[in-house]
């Protein structure tokens, strides 16, 4: 990206132009002001400083965001496999055991149910 400093001088030096731009402040900074790291134009080293210090940390906190993203995955991974052991318990269970399951689902139902009743009896006796 090209830097406009047509008629721009130094702050520093007024008396001298613009060869660059500090990357931080955005200062415009004349020839013996300039520092350069790492491909980088800045104003002076305390820029130059908190450039790098900054660019640790944000470099960090992406490798940070990196490992959390990996860790999601791989519980989501663990999750599913868990979840198709249990299905596959549970159906295999069932398929051996069919009155068994029959009778468990009957009295499910017949707790819900009762539990429903008891629901609408309460209910009832607030609003009646």
């Amino acid at each position: 990206m090209a830097v406009d400093l047509e008629g721009k001088v130094c702050p520093a030096h007024p008396d001298r132009p613009a060869v660059g731009r500090c990357i931080v402040c955005f200062k415009p900074v004349c020839k013996e002001c300039l520092v350069r790291a790492n491909g980088q134009d800045y104003c002076s080293q305390k820029c130059a400083d908190t450039h790098a210090k900054t660019s640790k940390t944000f470099d960090r906190f992406i490798e940070q965001e990196r490992l959390e993203r990996r860790r999601r995955l791989i519980r989501r991974i663990v999750y599913t496999i868990l979840f198709l052991i249990v299905a596959y318990v549970a159906i295999s269970f069932w398929v051996r055991n069919p009155e068994t399951v029959e009778t468990w689902i009957a009295m499910m139902v017949e707790m819900v149910v009762s539990a429903k009743d008891g629901v609408m009896e309460i209910v009832q006796g607030l609003t009646g």
